[in-house]
């Protein structure tokens, strides 16, 4: 190299690392960092390399070293990671002055220098860059060792292929890396010299030497704790996929922004054809970085597939300063030096990119949450967090921010009764929700810190990390009950008990285990609805299904039991009045739900699980209250469209005095027709009520106007009615039939419709001579194959829910249609079309025969089909 070559070299080292440098300590420490600090601060070198049970100990003993020469500010701790990156560098531009002209030093540590990845590594706390500068130091003794061996490259290839194997764990696939592409060049030698043993470098004998002192030196280690790294870490297991984004991993980072936005690696895609055009082929060494480079990333990739363990763009970062010397080496080969400066532009846009849409806290804000702990908690209260060991990222910040409140880890994948003798029993407790983690997936924590709470917890978040504090939680444990309702998919055996003396305020955690009997494509869920008195649903809880370990159904097994959390929370005012809690089991790629199962038959999607009546007494949130009630809610004014024989809803909120009597009221048709009583359902409330209430506009009304009056003349709405013409004359369809359902009507008619993924349904009712029907019943029409199974199913009241049945006036005629989706990997062809009514319970009406369905087809044929 020249005189100039070097002080253009050292300047871009210079640069490179005031941008690795830059804002070393401005990041808040996360919880990979945390263990780090924690190792750090240990009292010994002993007790740093056993602090942390799913990594090697030679990185943290380092960083133990260097702690006690220097400190533990962040800063000083991060530094490390910062020198060997500046190292990583200077080994990269090595490497490619060796493969191509001396200008290649420059190209490969400018694209060092700037690589998103690498500058992320130097400023985290962690053993990334120094597994880089290890690789690079195996390469470059490797390559000697093809060449011509030296005792240095001996010692230094296998001294850092054994300091590999103690920094991270990803350490056998780097073993596997050298020694497969090892054998890669005996058998090249071996094809090239046409069968001749002799030559071959590095020497066979010297290297299996060489190799197994390493293996015995890493058994100690591998027997004692590598083979228990899955045990210690979390119990989830996701296998890696390969996709784009491994290839933007080495130009983009953190690795939590590329899989947030998938579409972030594509762009980086035509980098991979320039590098292809890059590559120097005619040079032997840079042909032989290139096998590194893939054997590498393929090891990596397959080595992470078969432990079932996540790909993370850390990983590849100690592969990054490889490929870069390599591009490096192919922008010099070019004569004149602005080619390969202008062939570098894409790269650098590319870095550019990255720095603009990295965020600014990638991973959480730990430094800030705990801040939030010690503004807003007291020495009375606890913070939960999750871990599979101590959370050390915020143990680093608590006592440096003079955090009063207690700090409880709780362990991760314990069952419940592990976790209550852990509760404290006063004061607020607050959990602390970290994105990354799934130790609570299925709401098992907050399902019973909320069980008996009148309020929701107050919600803070910084970055990917959350705080929820329950004020006073009762942390009663729910109670649980046997139960044994039969889906499709799997048989509930128990639900939790609903409680006599919870008031309708406080929330109700409950629970519902699940026997797996079914594989499913998606997460099973519950919902556990609540129905008032009018039978509509008022509120909503889901959960998902899940071991203690978090594994959902779509990880689960045959016969594994899963719980679901769902926590009911009824609206505003609910008033003490019995409430039917029905339970639906579902998941996203059935979102109507899977069947109950009565007899082994299809009952509906909802099976009851108990009827709760809270206590009064109730305190809502409400304004000072009065000698009467206040109606919260205003007037609808605006006429609603209704028609006649048709049911109408109402929902209003009363505050006030809890022992006024909600008013009465009047529907009466502005020319005076007529007039209809609208009592109210609720005798007993509380501070604050919710009125619902339900009336039916009557079936000889005909068209005009209808206010909803209380009885002293308050207004409450306006309807328009469109009188519906009555229709006695079926209309003309293929297909007749002759099913009656007592109190209801007859299914006259029908026809069909079968496409390649529905069949539509036309049903021709008439309601009986003594209509209305007593009850709303819905309408199901099910495709069921020659062994029951469900093909095909719609359930709804008659005309998509316009014409209820206690709306059908006598010997009305009523054209009802439904589409019946096919269901995923099921065929219509021969199965038997069925068709009947169901009450809001669920129980069927029977026909004269006994049979709670009747048959229209026995025999469907295939799509295009009538």
């Amino acid at each position: 190299m020249t005189t100039r070559h070097t002080i253009l070299l050292a300047l871009l080292m210079l640069g490179a690392a005031a941008l690795h440098m830059h804002s070393l300590d401005e990041q808040s420490l996360w919880f990979d960092e945390g263990w780090s600090a924690y190792a750090a601060t240990q009292s010994s070198v002993l007790a740093a390399a056993q602090s942390d049970l799913t990594n090697p100990p030679l990185y943290y003993t380092v960083l133990h070293a260097f702690a006690n020469a220097t400190g533990d500010s962040i800063f000083v701790l991060r530094w490390l990671s910062f020198a060997f990156g500046m190292v990583a560098i200077a080994l990269a531009g090595h490497i490619a002055g060796r493969i191509g002209p001396p200008r290649a030093r420059m190209f490969a540590v400018l694209l060092c220098a700037v690589s998103v990845p690498l500058v992320w590594a130097s400023r985290e706390m962690r053993m990334y860059t120094l597994l880089a500068v290890l690789l690079l130091v195996m390469t470059i003794a490797w390559g000697r060792l093809r060449t011509r061996p030296v005792g240095w490259a001996w010692a230094a290839l296998l001294l850092a292929e054994l300091a590999a194997l103690y920094t991270h764990n990803t350490g056998p696939v780097i073993a596997a890396w050298i020694n497969t592409v090892t054998m890669v060049a005996w058998l090249a030698w071996i094809v090239r010299h046409r069968g001749r043993v002799a030559g071959l470098l590095p020497h066979p004998v010297q290297w299996f030497a060489g190799q197994v002192i390493v293996l015995l030196l890493y058994l100690p280690y591998f027997l004692g704790r590598f083979l228990n790294v899955a045990g210690a870490n979390s119990a989830l297991v996701r296998r890696t996929v390969p996709g784009p984004d491994v290839w933007g991993a080495f130009w983009l980072a953190p690795w939590e922004m590329l899989t947030a936005n998938p579409s972030l690696s594509l762009y980086t895609l035509p980098l991979l054809l320039l590098v292809i055009v890059l590559v120097p082929y005619r040079s032997a060494a840079a042909r032989w970085l290139a096998v590194h480079v893939l054997v590498l990333t393929g090891g990596l990739l397959l080595a992470l597939a078969v432990l079932g363990n996540e790909l993370h763009g850390r990983y590849v970062v100690m592969i990054v300063p490889l490929l870069l010397a390599l591009i490096g080496a192919g922008l010099a080969r070019f004569r004149r030096v602005w080619v390969g400066a202008a062939l570098m532009i894409p790269f650098v846009a590319v870095a550019l990119v990255g720095w603009q849409l990295a965020p600014q806290h990638p991973h959480d804000n730990a430094r800030a949450m705990v801040q939030h702990y010690a503004d807003t908690l007291t020495a009375d209260d606890t913070v939960l967090a999750w871990s599979y060991a101590d959370r050390y990222e915020l143990a680093y910040y608590w006592s440096r921010m003079d955090v009063a409140a207690r700090r409880v880890t709780l362990p991760e994948g314990a069952a419940l009764p592990d976790i209550m003798p852990l509760l404290p029993t006063d004061g607020d407790i607050a959990t602390n929700v970290w994105y990354t983690q799934r130790a609570d997936y299925r709401g098992m924590l907050s399902c019973v810190l909320s069980h008996g709470t009148t309020a929701e917890p107050s919600f803070h978040q910084v970055a990917g990390m959350a705080a929820l504090t329950y004020r006073d939680p009762v942390l009663q444990l729910p109670d649980e009950r046997d139960l044994t309702i039969d889906f499709t998919v799997g048989q509930v055996q128990h639900v939790g008990t609903l409680p006599e003396s919870f008031m309708a305020n406080q929330a109700v955690c409950v629970p519902v285990r699940l026997l797996l009997t079914e594989p499913t494509p998606a997460e099973l869920k519950a919902a556990l609805i609540v129905r008032n008195p009018l039978d509509q649903e008022i509120a909503r809880a889901d959960a998902v299904f899940a071991t203690a370990n978090q594994r959902t159904s779509v990880d689960g097994t045959i016969d594994e039991v899963l719980t679901a959390y769902p926590l009911v929370r009824l609206p505003h005012g609910a008033p003490p009045v019995d409430y039917e809690l029905v339970l639906r089991v579902y998941d996203e790629s059935n979102l109507s739900g899977y069947d109950v199962l009565l007899n082994g038959a299809p009952a509906g999607k909802d099976a009851p699980v108990g009827t709760w009546r809270p206590t009064p007494g109730a305190q809502w949130p409400v304004d000072p209250t009065s000698d009467d009630l206040r109606l919260m809610t205003p007037p609808d004014e605006v006429p609603r469209d209704v028609r006649n024989g048709g049911r109408v809803s109402i929902a209003l909120l009363w505050e006030g005095n809890s022992d006024a009597p909600l008013p009465g009221m009047t529907l009466e048709a502005v020319d005076g027709t007529w007039s209809v009583a609208v009592p109210p359902i609720v005798a007993t409330h509380d501070n604050a009520v919710l009125d619902w209430r339900e009336f039916q506009i009557p079936l000889d009304a005909g068209n005009g106007e209808a206010v909803l009056q209380t009885d002293i003349g308050q207004t409450i709405a306006r309807y328009t009615i469109t009188e519906i013409p009555l229709q006695t004359e079926p209309p003309p369809v293929p297909y007749s039939a002759d099913a009656e359902f007592s109190g209801v009507g007859s299914l006259v008619g029908y026809d069909y419709t079968i496409s390649a993924d529905t069949v539509e349904v036309i049903l021709v009712w008439q309601a009986a001579d003594d209509a209305p029907a007593p009850a709303d019943y819905t309408v199901f029409v099910q495709a069921l194959d020659a062994g029951g199974q469900l093909v095909a199913q719609s359930d709804a009241q008659p005309v998509a829910g316009s014409r209820p049945t206690t709306g059908w006036r006598p010997g009305e005629i009523i054209v009802d249609e439904h589409t019946l989706p096919v269901n995923a990997g099921m065929t219509i062809e021969g199965a038997m079309l069925i068709v009947g009514l169901y009450d809001s319970s669920g129980t069927r009406l029977t026909l004269p025969d006994g049979a709670d369905a009747t048959v229209l087809e026995q025999n469907l044929p295939g799509p295009s089909g009538r």
